[in-house]
């Protein structure tokens, strides 16, 4: 597997009145959820990728958001989440039937992506002692709710399990930018937008013309939402 390709320093736009901390982003490029962070630079939202260059970066411009409809700004918002979890080995007998997780898909050409999958069932197995550690040994039955094996069914390891958390959103950069994009863009019946969210387009991302440019690429998919991988 080829090392990780660090991402350059970042042009300096704006001093950051915050830390910017780690949520997980769900790309427009491909619906996979990325590690991810934030930063209003120029007056636009700029999502920055963990692991990427800078040019994967993407942008979103407010008066573009404003002047479309709440729905786009709805529809953003739920593409950020708090960071999933990788599955521990002594949590399986925790999960149940139902549950929201994110789960690593390989692809063609060795391609890893993560993507939803709700739990269909859990096939214990005894457990191993390694070096002193409880290793999980169960199988998982998953249905993938996206991505290209999207409504299908899988079998997968503990390796390859991490756990959607419910906890809001806290970044307070992320909510300060998304809450006035919300009032330029005037009320709107919030509940139904997010009830529909799942039929509406994709939203594009905004590049301010005094930002740095940069346009929309696939991902190699070696990094996803959590540090665990397949193998």
């Amino acid at each position: 597997m080829p090392p990780p390709r660090r991402k350059r320093k970042a042009a300096s736009y704006e001093p950051r009145r915050r830390s910017p901390s780690r949520l997980e982003f769900r790309a427009t490029v491909d619906g996979a959820w990325y590690e991810a962070r934030v930063a209003v630079q120029c007056g636009a939202l700029r999502v920055m990728y963990e692991e990427f260059l800078e040019e994967q970066d993407e942008w979103y411009d407010p008066a573009g958001l404003a002047t479309s409809s709440a729905w786009d700004v709805v529809k953003l918002r739920a593409r950020f989440r708090v960071p999933s979890t990788p599955l521990e080995d002594t949590q399986c007998r925790d999960l149940q039937a139902g549950a929201r997780l994110c789960v690593s898909c390989s692809l063609d050409g060795g391609d890893l992506k993560f993507y939803d999958a709700i739990l269909d069932s859990v096939y214990p197995a005894a457990h191993e002692i390694v070096d002193g550690m409880e290793r999980c040994a169960c199988r998982f039955a998953v249905q993938w709710s996206d991505g290209p094996r999207a409504g299908s069914m899988e079998e997968v390891g503990i390796e390859r399990v991490c756990c959607v958390q419910s906890s809001p959103v806290q970044d307070p950069v992320l909510m300060e930018f998304l809450d006035g994009v919300t009032k330029l863009a005037g009320d709107a019946n919030v509940e139904t937008v997010s009830q529909e969210i799942h039929v509406a387009p994709v939203v594009k991302g905004g590049v301010p013309a005094n930002a740095l440019q940069t346009r929309h690429r696939d991902f190699n998919g070696k990094f996803g939402p959590a540090s665990r991988q397949a193998v």
